[in-house]
């Protein structure tokens, strides 16, 4: 506890310490030049489709070449500028389901031709055509009657019905060119995959290969050319290798994976790093997945015990203070459509899982000191990611944790691009797995969850729940059953504990080299400050310490 409490207080103490000396920096004048290289963690390809954002890296990624949309909803990057020049007045009574807006007459995309509505109206015709999403939110054209426009900058939505919150939802969609992409209406998307991306963003596409991904600076960018002249981004499919790579100055900034990590790096790299948290803008939420078709799993009493016996705040505590909050199900306690009645029940309590265990038969063998039942062992595998710090002592403390009630817990380090094969495949007996959504489109998650990470709808379905399947189905044109999804998907994922939800990571852990200045800014959420990210592009380096 003593050593748990210091190294809180030391990650604590660099943050406070990192703060000061940035604000110390600002007095320094901004300079052009220098690079900024990038270490990410992909466990695939990253596919440069602005439509089809799957992960919040690949998102940050198309938002450097492609832009931010007609406006910006907040993400992890503060105050980015949109295309919007003014809005007309919000939809009036007698014309409510008609939206209008003026675009800056500034931009320009990456080959040097002016953004006009015509290339918005283009995007949204493509959108209507062929769909689109990022994360789990929808593209979503349906309301959408037509997209006109008058003279050059203006732009005419007209809806099918009356939306006020339409603004919101198309907004972070980037608008491509239409001279350039014309043929996708023909093609679809796969013409993202044959010509050389080209969009309005800060930084322009020079070339990739298999680990990296080279940008340079777009010299007409319409919020002036970014300080830097290059943006290098590295993809690493292992933890351990991204660690290195910034420790042995091959990267400037990453997103560390820890606590213990942030600690551990920032005494081997002192002053030269600095570390600061963000919130983070999207749900992220650790679960240990369970295959129900398989034994020992495929037993509910078991999975039940499990869900007893493991110690979720223990875990938080050592490997997330500060950083991580408990999880019950899908969404947090502050969420309106969370079962209070439900989830207040449940306790940490491995006397009364193991009472359940015996109860249903399961006999302790003397000798293995492992429980059986008709000869066979309680005994199943957790993959994990191999070299992540944080899955490797999640799945040690899960096995410590089950070892009390004579369960035995067989630890499996796999490569995290095969997690989502084993996913789609059901070809594991339990996994640790993060999920990410956008808990502003709460039913896109609940569904996503079902289908795709229960395995309801995979090639091997896993978990199965013919109600909940009917009632997706009912929803699928009818919102008004959407909170009825929320409450039976909480009730029945309790009950039948497909998935043990461990805990949300709330916070994004930042570490980016010393010399890099006006990486951050502050924002104010009720009463307190937040630190969020500077757009990249207005990040720079004093001309005296450039590389």
């Amino acid at each position: 506890m003593r050593r748990l409490r210091y190294s809180t207080f030391l990650l604590f103490t660099l943050l406070f310490i990192n703060n000061l000396s940035a604000q110390l920096q600002e007095a320094e004048t901004a300079t052009f030049g220098d690079r900024l290289s990038i270490g990410m963690l992909a466990d695939k390809p990253i596919e440069l489709n602005p439509f089809q954002v799957d992960t919040p890296l690949q998102g940050e990624i198309i938002q450097l070449i492609f832009g931010y949309g007609l406006a910006k909803r907040p993400d992890k990057y503060a105050n980015p500028p949109d295309l919007i020049a003014r809005y007309f007045p919000e939809p009036s009574r007698k014309k409510p389901t008609v939206w209008r807006m003026m675009l800056d007459r500034n931009i320009n995309f990456h080959n040097g031709i002016n953004l006009r509505n015509a290339d918005v109206i283009f995007t949204f015709e493509l959108i209507r055509k062929y769909g689109g999403h990022i994360l789990n939110r929808p593209l979503a054209t349906e309301n959408i009657k037509s997209v006109s426009g008058r003279g050059d900058l203006e732009i005419i939505f007209e809806l099918y019905k009356p939306d006020p919150d339409f603004g919101q939802k198309i907004s972070s969609i980037p608008i491509i060119s239409k001279s350039y992409y014309q043929e996708a209406l023909q093609d679809g998307y796969e013409v993202f995959q044959i010509k050389k991306p080209l969009g309005m963003g800060p930084f322009v596409f020079d070339f990739r290969t298999e680990n990296k991904l080279v940008l340079k600076y777009h010299p007409h960018y319409y919020t002036g050319r970014p300080f830097l002249d290059q943006v290098t981004i590295h993809f690493f499919n292992d933890e351990q290798a991204l660690m290195d790579a910034l420790v042995n100055g091959e990267v400037d900034y990453i997103e560390l994976p820890d606590r213990h990590n942030t600690t551990r790096l920032h005494e081997l790299l002192g002053k030269k790093l600095t570390v600061f948290t963000i919130p983070r803008p999207e749900r992220k939420l650790f679960t240990l997945l369970f295959n129900v078709n398989t034994p020992p799993l495929s037993d509910p009493v078991v999975r039940q015990a499990i869900s007893r016996a493991i110690n979720r705040k223990s875990i938080i505590d050592k490997f997330m203070s500060g950083i991580g909050k408990s999880a019950a199900t899908l969404i947090p306690s502050t969420n309106h459509y969370y079962e209070r009645s439900i989830f207040d029940k449940d306790r940490y309590s491995p006397k009364e899982a193991l009472q359940l265990l015996k109860k249903a038969g399961w006999e302790l063998n003397r000798q293995t000191k492992v429980l059986e039942k008709n000869g066979r062992p309680l005994s199943f595998s957790v993959y994990f990611r191999r070299n992540s710090d944080l899955e490797i002592n999640i799945a040690r403390a899960i096995k410590i944790d089950l070892s009390e009630i004579h369960i035995d817990v067989q630890p499996a380090p796999v490569e995290g691009r095969d997690k989502d094969r084993f996913l789609n495949r059901s070809a594991y007996q339990s996994m640790i797995y993060a999920y990410s959504y956008d808990e502003q489109y709460l039913y896109q998650a609940f569904h996503e969850f079902f289908f795709q990470v229960l395995g309801a709808s995979q090639s091997q379905p896993n978990y199965r729940n013919r109600y909940l399947s009917r009632l997706f189905r009912l929803a699928r044109n009818k919102s008004s059953y959407h909170t009825s999804i929320y409450q039976r998907f909480q009730s029945f994922v309790h009950k039948e504990n497909p998935a043990l939800f461990l805990f949300f990571d709330e916070r994004i852990l930042i570490g980016v080299n010393s010399r890099f200045r006006q990486v951050r800014t502050t924002f104010r959420r009720g009463n307190r400050l937040y630190y969020r990210l500077n757009p990249i592009e207005n990040w720079y380096v004093p001309k005296g310490i450039q590389k």
